[in-house]
């Protein structure tokens, strides 16, 4: 499809009207972008808002020690070995306001975390405000082409609700860009 979601598009008014003195951080990251409703190669999140943005992608944007952080972080959430706890303070440390996470992959493409397991871990870190939430809370499966069915899928996927498209967490007493 060519046409973005309208509740993509609800996300970037949202995220907007936060203001811009401090940044967006998008998890989990992507090599490449594939939503359920279309690839994009590039995420579209920075394209459609005004604010700073920060994201772990396939090629790291920024300084050597700020790439390297925000590799750290994400490879912990790729393996599911984060400590709640972190989550927000690390998003202090790179001056992040709001928190994105983005349930509309394609998880199976590049094994990302999956949304139910993803979820369960954001929505309760300690730091992070009540999330806005965009979209549905429809399932979100594997193309029939690529099921994925391991050990995941059937201990902890089942525990898990299924979480909405796109959600937008606070972070808690944030540090401004500038400071």
């Amino acid at each position: 499809p060519e046409e973005i979601p309208d509740y993509w598009r609800e996300a970037a008014d949202h995220l907007d009207q936060r203001g811009d003195r401090t940044r967006v951080l998008e998890i989990p990251g992507i090599d490449f972008a594939s939503y359920r409703w279309g690839n994009t190669v590039d995420p579209i999140t920075p394209g459609l808002i005004d604010r700073p943005y920060v994201a772990r992608e396939l090629i790291p944007y920024g300084s050597a020690p700020s790439a390297d952080l925000l590799n750290a972080l994400d490879l912990r959430l790729q393996e599911l070995t984060l400590e709640p706890e972190a989550l927000a303070v690390v998003a202090r440390l790179m001056s992040v306001g709001d928190l994105v996470l983005r349930n509309d992959l394609q998880y199976e493409r590049y094994n990302t975390p999956r949304p139910r397991t993803l979820w369960e871990l954001v929505s309760g870190a300690p730091g992070l405000g009540d999330p806005v939430t965009f979209g549905s809370d429809e399932p979100n499966v594997p193309i029939p082409e690529a099921p994925l069915i391991d050990e995941e899928h059937l201990v902890r996927d089942a525990l898990f609700p299924d979480p909405p498209a796109v959600a937008a967490f606070p972070v808690e007493d944030p540090v401004e860009i500038v400071h």
